[in-house]
């Protein structure tokens, strides 16, 4: 059987997982990208959950219509709860909003090991993903921007650092994608800065922490227009 087409958004996940790691795609919908890693020869296996039992059917059924049933295992679970830490390296998390990504990695504490890779594509709130993963020790050693259609998407890419990870207070908007000057980072730093912006207005004016917001947003804008 012929196999499908992904996106270039998980594409882009797919394209920073290890070649040979057993993968763990959360929230997997209809399962299209582990079937796909599994079928490249990337993956030799994978586990496939998702909260909602409808779509963890619609994953079965094409784990099923595409034989592989012996390298894709399906859970109806709440993030990682079943899943197993001895049966993962990579750890696929995307399509859902940046605080529910970092309560899922939040819960799962097993995640602060350096041999798991995390492969994360936030929907929204990068920053408090960004801002969650970095206090807790996980260093972003690489992120890129992607666009599908009409929208900006950022993939990001993070492993536990056991000696801990210092940053600065605009890391948790830049990511890892600071010091990039391709066309994609450059426009998703302009977006930031607008967000920023917006968030500006309800501050109480000359407080530390509109002073703050205002130098990053001067930061992101330069880091925009360069």
């Amino acid at each position: 059987m012929r196999m499908f087409e992904i996106g270039k958004r998980l594409g882009m996940c797919a394209s920073f997982v290890r070649q040979g790691a057993r993968i763990a795609d959360v929230g997997t919908d209809h399962a299209f990208l582990p079937i796909w890693l599994v079928a490249k020869g990337v993956s030799p296996c994978a586990v496939a959950t998702d909260i909602n039992e409808l779509p963890a059917q619609k994953a079965r059924a094409n784990i099923k219509k595409y034989k592989m049933g012996d390298k894709v295992t399906t859970f109806t679970c709440d993030g990682l709860e079943k899943v197993s830490p001895e049966d993962v390296d990579d750890i696929i998390i995307a399509g859902m909003g940046g605080e529910v990504i970092w309560g899922i990695i939040d819960r799962a504490k097993w995640l602060c090991d350096k041999k798991y890779r995390l492969i994360l594509q936030p929907m929204s709130r990068a920053d408090n993903l960004r801002e969650g993963l970095l206090s807790a020790g996980f260093a972003i050693i690489d992120e890129q921007p992607v666009c599908e259609g009409d929208r900006l998407y950022t993939v990001i890419c993070a492993e536990y650092a056991p000696d801990g990870v210092r940053y600065a207070p605009s890391d948790i908007y830049f990511g890892g994608l600071r010091g990039k000057t391709d066309s994609l980072s450059r426009r998703y730093f302009a977006r930031q800065a607008r967000l920023l912006a917006s968030r500006v207005k309800g501050l109480e004016k000359g407080s530390r922490e509109e002073s703050q917001l205002l130098a990053i947003i001067d930061e992101l804008e330069k880091a925009a227009e360069e």
